[in-house]
Parts: structure tokens; C-alpha cells; sequence
């Protein structure tokens, strides 16, 4: 049974390139709430006097200002999540590289990988158990897995 720490980490190398693509749709989702609340404003004299009730245009900027906070929330940890894989990824050695690239994020089985590089099945799972205790240790320390 894995480590919930090392599944967690093998998770996000599995889902790399999708992080990078959020990281642009998000931006671009973000731009494009900002041009629509910002032409609007929040003007507290739009509010009804004497109720308690808001008129729709309020609470629909209320809606996408709540949403560009959960939304700048969520780039900000794909942004950190994706610049910790890229610099943990650039301290490993050649073929470290390569088994981590093809395995996580071409998502290739064991056997293309040895047949790529010419390893044995044993010499490339060591290579990406190393590579990936570098990573891990890189990033958080020396984490027993």
C-alpha cells in the first residue's frame, strides 16, 4: 500500500499538464469576471433604501465576485503547485528526467519506457523511486514514504 503523502505527489505529476492548462483558463476566466464587474462597480446608492433586499444587479456581482475569489484561491495553488513540479523536476539527473516525463506526464507504461532507454524493468522503477524521492524531498524535506 502506497503512502496517501507519495499518492497525493504521484497525483499531481499524473495531472501536470492539466494544471498547466488550468492555470490558463483560470487567468482567462478571471480577465473576463473583471470586465464584468468592473464596468458595473459596486455602488452602495443602487442598494434599495429602507429594505433589506438586493436588486439582482448586486447579487449577481456579489455571484461573480465570490467566484473570482474562489477562482484567484485556485490559480494561486496551481501556479505554486505547477512551479514546485518544474523546479523539483530540473534537479534530477538525465535519465531521471526521462523515466519521470514518459512515466507521469506522457503517461507510458513501464515496458515502452524500457524499450526507449534501454533499461531492465527493475533499473527503471529504481530510477523513478529515486527521482521521485529527490522530487519529494526537494519540495517538503525529507518525508518518509
Amino acid at each position: 500500500m502506497k503512502n496517501a503523502f507519495l499518492k497525493d505527489f504521484e497525483e499531481n505529476l499524473y495531472n501536470f499538464y492539466n494544471i498547466e492548462n488550468s492555470i490558463v483558463n483560470i487567468e482567462g476566466e478571471l480577465e473576463s469576471l473583471k470586465t464584468i464587474i468592473e464596468p458595473h462597480g459596486f455602488n452602495t446608492n443602487s442598494f434599495n433604501n429602507g429594505g433589506s433586499d438586493f436588486n439582482s444587479a448586486e447579487i449577481k456581482t456579489l455571484n461573480y465576485i465570490s467566484k473570482g475569489i474562489v477562482l484567484s484561491s485556485k490559480l494561486k495553488y496551481n501556479k505554486f503547485l505547477y512551479s514546485m513540479i518544474v523546479k523539483a523536476f530540473e534537479i534530477l539527473e538525465r535519465n531521471e528526467k526521462i523515466v519521470i516525463d514518459e512515466f507521469y506526464f506522457k503517461n507510458n507504461n513501464i515496458t515502452k519506457i524500457c524499450n526507449t532507454i534501454h533499461y531492465e524493468e527493475r533499473q527503471v522503477y529504481r530510477i523513478k523511486n529515486k527521482a521521485l524521492y529527490k522530487m519529494i524531498c526537494f519540495c517538503y524535506g525529507k518525508v518518509f514514504c
